[in-house]
């Protein structure tokens, strides 16, 4: 009903569709109540290569087993994604290695591709840069919310494999961990000694300047 209720309001210019599941579920609603309005897919995270390299994990594989894993092009997840790329009008990747992933191996158009990294302006960026430099930085930070299996199995990785490395060389640095909905396991991974802080929540990204 909501949707209906929005359909019947001024046509857009432009609907942007969050994920492909979203996409494959109303595109078809807009495209018939305002077929002249662009549809943009923002894929937030190619969602078939990430189940592919989980899979290769959670069978037993290494990770580099999992880094050389990509979906088959008859498998359902990958078809529905490539799908809804194909008919939305552009589509926001999250890094040119996506993109030259999906044109080369997928047969995407370039075309169709738009790198969207983090929607930060040169100038902001830029602002940034020159509030502190480099060498006046201190410590790591790791953030993502730990309802995304992929940032929980992350932490861990970075706990067990590469934090170890990391104090070897700085002796002193710590990293800190920040993430809404932490789970036992995560909250387990405190080691104050070690450096590595588990915060969990934080209200805004403000923390990081503290």
């Amino acid at each position: 009903d909501t949707l209906r209720d929005c359909l019947k309001g001024a046509p857009p210019e432009l609907v942007l569709f969050d994920r492909f599941y979203c996409e494959e579920r109303y595109s078809f609603h807009v495209q018939e109540r305002w077929p002249r309005a662009a549809r943009i897919l923002d894929m937030q995270d190619f969602h078939a290569l990430r189940l592919s390299r989980q899979f290769a994990i959670e069978s037993g594989g290494d990770i580099t087993q999992s880094m050389s894993s990509f979906p088959a092009l008859e498998q359902s997840n990958l078809l529905r994604e490539i799908t809804s790329i194909h008919r939305s009008d552009a589509t926001l990747v999250c890094s040119n290695a996506e993109i030259d992933l999906l044109h080369t191996r997928y047969g995407v158009s370039r075309e169709k591709l738009i790198l969207a990294p983090f929607f930060f302006s040169d100038a902001e960026l830029n602002e940034f840069e020159r509030s502190k430099s480099f060498e006046a930085r201190k410590g790591f930070v790791s953030i993502g919310t730990f309802r995304h299996p992929p940032n929980k199995d992350s932490v861990h990785y970075l706990a067990r494999e590469v934090w170890p490395l990391i104090r070897e060389k700085l002796p002193n640095a710590h990293v800190k961990i920040f993430g809404s909905h932490m789970t036992p396991d995560i909250k387990a991974l405190q080691d104050r000694d070690a450096g590595f802080l588990v915060v969990g929540h934080a209200p805004s990204l403000r923390v990081l300047g503290a």
